[in-house]
């Protein structure tokens, strides 16, 4: 047999993540038009770029993706939406949403976004506008970063953090809402040039944290 000193050991070629391409409209470069089956398939670590239109929500993130619309601002814009239920649940570390827009059709109790578990969020130049109560939720563990994002909640708050779950936004702005931000249950958050606008309304609040370790820190 081969010395010892002779043999080499065998490194693994390191996973390829591949890149998704989903259009709103048939096209041949594109891999489809269903959001939601694209999301099923793809693995850890892979990028879903979505051409600008409207797609459908009411879909689980349970792996670390990456979900980037072309088109940051103008009128073609990139939207994911659901009618009546959450837009979208993230259970997974690794997640990053960029250039979308995510809308809620509702008037009733309802969530946008849920984050749960130790799910990590990086979300960039996002819009979360929310017809129900609650626009993005975080339970559990859950990190939400964002930044150049804007949040609003029609009927009741932006976003809920809950149950030790941490929130870091930087340059991000809150807009008609009841009330902005609801801190609870020892969440944090911690926020870096951000904006208040038309927030508070109808004895709302912009920031309510409820005492029992939950912090709030501007900056």
């Amino acid at each position: 047999s081969e010395p010892e000193s002779r043999r080499t050991a065998v490194v693994p070629d390191p996973p390829r993540h591949r890149t998704w391409i989903v259009s709103s409209t048939p096209e041949p470069d594109a891999h489809g038009q269903d959001l939601p089956a694209i999301v099923a398939k793809a693995m850890e670590g892979d990028t879903i770029k979505l051409r600008p239109g409207v797609y459908s929500g009411g879909f689980t993130i349970a792996r670390g993706l990456k979900i980037v619309g072309e088109t940051p601002t103008g009128p073609n814009l990139t939207c994911i939406q659901a009618v009546e239920r959450e837009v979208m649940t993230i259970r997974a570390k690794g997640v990053s949403l960029e250039n979308v827009q995510i809308l809620q059709h509702a008037n009733t109790t309802g969530t946008g976004v849920s984050i749960a578990g130790e799910a990590e969020v990086e979300m960039t130049h996002c819009v979360v506008q929310a017809g129900g109560t609650v626009g993005i939720d975080l339970t559990g563990a859950a990190v939400l970063r964002a930044s150049k994002s804007q949040f609003t909640g029609s009927i009741g708050f932006s976003l809920r953090a809950d149950h030790q779950s941490r929130v870091e936004l930087t340059e991000c702005e809150f807009t008609d809402s009841i009330s902005a931000m609801k801190l609870a249950g020892g969440a944090r958050a911690e926020l870096r040039g951000c904006k208040f606008m038309r927030t508070g309304i109808n004895d709302g609040y912009a920031i309510h944290a409820v005492r029992d370790g939950t912090r709030a820190l501007g900056l």
